[in-house]
């Protein structure tokens, strides 16, 4: 029974060593200490920055679109005659 126990004893002792070993490597690693590389780039990452890319690129496509059709409704306001512009006005009002 003794003998059992310091067997018990002696596993508990290393496996403690050991965590505590791990534990200080990975905590030096966290803090810089150790000259590895952590490479944190992964799929899910690249999948989010993609979709952001593509929302950005989407939004400015849409704000694009609207100018272009702001200036062309400018360029059609100020080349129309005067019974245009009453009609463009009406329509206006109606809405």
């Amino acid at each position: 029974m003794k003998r059992l126990l310091v067997i018990v004893l002696i596993l508990q002792v290393t496996i403690l060593l050991v965590l505590g070993l791990l534990m200080f490597k990975k905590v030096n690693v966290l803090h810089g200490c150790d000259e590895t590389i952590i490479e944190t780039d992964t799929v899910i990452n690249k999948v989010r920055i993609d979709s952001i890319h593509f929302l950005i690129i989407k939004q400015d496509s849409i704000i694009n679109r609207i100018k272009i059709r702001e200036n062309e409704e400018i360029k059609k306001a100020i080349n129309s005659n005067d019974s245009d512009a009453v009609k463009l006005f009406k329509e206006l009002v109606s809405n």
